[in-house]
């Protein structure tokens, strides 16, 4: 059980995480590519 509890709370926490990961990595695409240094890989 203390197992699954942790898995659970694991991820409860993904989507939060993901998304201000996501938006931080957005806005530093936008900043650069404001700038003219986006580079696709």
């Amino acid at each position: 059980m203390n197992l699954l509890n942790k898995s659970t709370l694991r991820l409860d926490h993904i989507p939060y995480h993901s998304s201000r990961v996501i938006r931080l990595h957005l806005s530093v695409i936008l900043a650069a590519h404001a700038k003219g240094e986006v580079r696709l890989a």
